[in-house]
Parts: C-alpha cells; sequence; structure tokens
C-alpha cells in the first residue's frame, strides 16, 4: 500500500500543471489588462503600459507561465498585482476559514445524507421515503446562492438569531455550512439509497436472511459494509463541489476564507493570487482523492488483491 500511495501521489503534479495551465490560458485570454484594472479606465495608456511591463505582464504567454512554474518549484506562490503582498501570507490568514467551512459541510453532508438514504432504502415506499425523496430534489434543484439568501433572511435579519456575514465567532460558520450541505446532502441521500436498494438485492442479503440473521444483522453486517464503497468515492468527488461551493457562499457571507480571495483576484485580473489559488485547491482536492482512493483499498479486499496481482505480474 506504501508504493501504490507514493504511485498515486506523482500523478498529482501532472494533475496540478494541467489545471493550473487552462486556468492560465482562460485569465489570458480574457479581455483587459492588470495594469488597466488598477490605474482605472480614466489612466493614460503609457501609464498603463508601463504599470504592465512593471508587473511582467507583456512577457511573452508561455514564458510567463513557464516562470510561474519554475517559481512555484522552489516554493513561491507569487506576490499579488493589486496589493503587492505575498500570497503565501495571505493564504495562511484566510486557508482556516475556507477548510473549517469545507470540512464541516462535508461532514454533515456526509451522515446526515448516508443516514436518510440508508433509512429510506431500508424503509422502501414508507412515507419517510417519499419524503425524503421530494425533499432531496428540491434542495438539489435549488441554486446554492438562493439558500444561501433565503437562511440570511430567515435566521439573521427576521429573527436575529444568527449574524449575516463574518466570522467573528462559532456561530458565524452555521449559516455558511448549512447552505453549503443543502445541495451535497441531497446528492450524498439519492445516492447512499441507490447503492443500498442494490446492495439488499444481492444473494448474499437473502442468503443471510435465509439462514435465520436479524434484519438489524443483515443490514449493518452485510448490507451497509457493501453500500459504503461507491458512497466513500462520492465524499471524495463531493469535496470538489464543496470546494467550489465554498467561493459562491463566502462572498455570500463575506467570509475571509481563500474562496472569496479567489472572487476578488479574478475581478483585479490578478494573474498570479488566480493561479496560486487554482494550484492550492487542487492541490487539497487530489490529496482527498488519494485518501479516497486508498480507503477504498482498505474497506474492499478485492481492490487490495487487484493490486497485488498487478504487481506480482
Amino acid at each position: 500500500m506504501g508504493i501504490y500511495a507514493i504511485r498515486r501521489s506523482l500523478y498529482i503534479i501532472p494533475t496540478v500543471v494541467g489545471v493550473a495551465f487552462i486556468v492560465y490560458c482562460i485569465m489570458s485570454l480574457t479581455p483587459g489588462d492588470p495594469g488597466r484594472l488598477l490605474l482605472g479606465l480614466s489612466a493614460d495608456q503609457s501609464a498603463v503600459d508601463a504599470m504592465n511591463e512593471e508587473l511582467g505582464y507583456n512577457r511573452p504567454f508561455f514564458i510567463r507561465f513557464f516562470d510561474y512554474l519554475a517559481n512555484l518549484a522552489q516554493g513561491d506562490l507569487g506576490v499579488s498585482y493589486r496589493t503587492r503582498t505575498s500570497f503565501t501570507g495571505d493564504l495562511f490568514s484566510r486557508l482556516p476559514v475556507t477548510l473549517t467551512l469545507g470540512l464541516w459541510a462535508l461532514a454533515v453532508s456526509t451522515i446526515i445524507g448516508v443516514l436518510i438514504g440508508v433509512l429510506a432504502a431500508v424503509k422502501q415506499g414508507s412515507a419517510l421515503d417519499v419524503q425524503s425523496t421530494v425533499t432531496a430534489l428540491l434542495f438539489a434543484s435549488v441554486p446554492t446562492f438562493f439558500v444561501g439568501l433565503l437562511l440570511i433572511y430567515v435566521f439573521a435579519v427576521t429573527l436575529h438569531w444568527l449574524p449575516a456575514s463574518g466570522v467573528s465567532s462559532p456561530a458565524g460558520y452555521i449559516l455558511p455550512v448549512l447552505t453549503l450541505t443543502a445541495g451535497t446532502v441531497a446528492v450524498v441521500m439519492r445516492f447512499a439509497r441507490t447503492t443500498m436498494l442494490d446492495a439488499i438485492r444481492q444473494d448474499y442479503v437473502r442468503t443471510a436472511r435465509a439462514k435465520g440473521a436479524s434484519e438489524a444483522r443483515t443490514i449493518l453486517k452485510h448490507t451497509l459494509k457493501n453500500a459504503l464503497i461507491p458512497i466513500i468515492t462520492l465524499v471524495g468527488v463531493s469535496f470538489g463541489a464543496v470546494v467550489g461551493g465554498s467561493v459562491i457562499v463566502e462572498n455570500i457571507f463575506n467570509l475571509p476564507g481563500v474562496g472569496n480571495y479567489l472572487l476578488v483576484a479574478i475581478r483585479a485580473k490578478d494573474m498570479p493570487i488566480v493561479l496560486s489559488c487554482t494550484v492550492v485547491l487542487a492541490v487539497f482536492f487530489c490529496i482527498v482523492m488519494l485518501l479516497v482512493d486508498i480507503l477504498h483499498a482498505v474497506v474492499d479486499p478485492r481492490v487490495r488483491q487487484r493490486y497485488q496481482n498487478r504487481r506480482q505480474a
């Protein structure tokens, strides 16, 4: 497993470089330049050109990208065009907010989604199954920003129970976490229900019941363990959706996280910050997927056996 983990870790490098290049191309092809955005529409063109020259924005397309990669390999994540501050310093002050928000949203959506999905599958056709299905479809179809604005109106503006913005206290995370959880929990619940129904219909479950195993033992020991394997993969993929959603949620609730920082950098065409935010988020996503693959191999003996057979071949 150690060699497998090392080999999988090496895949992170080309993945991150590919993601950075795609973002770099998109940012380069969009109209505008940082000099004009920084100095304003009324600034002289000569001053704008001088600013772009000072920032290095006038250099050739590929030279700028390869220079960024060379600096990245040395641990230099660049300096903001806009604030002239190091990205590393800004990252360490903002990353805890994004990680707290993302991990809480992922944990809450996974626990609630799997629990309700399993109960809906076990009680297929019951009122619980119907209500959970309708609720999941409702949450999955409502845009994230609308859920956030609705929660602010109800719990912050009308009831005055929770703050509408900022994270000066732990209560500030509740509404953003609920907003991020709403869409993800619906997906996890529907997927958990489907995989549980597939597992319940397998022959080994019928055999366990025919041998006299109790319903609780059949569900917990024979069904749930096998149903959890694809759910683990889904949870890893959901982390990407949570990270993407955090950009919107941090903006709605004015949270000082990486997502909000990235959005401001995109508006200002602050290329070093956009690329570095993308690289950091891509690395986190790759690490989560690596952990999912390792956990998948730990839970499913067939995956371990395939890897051992590949090594012996």
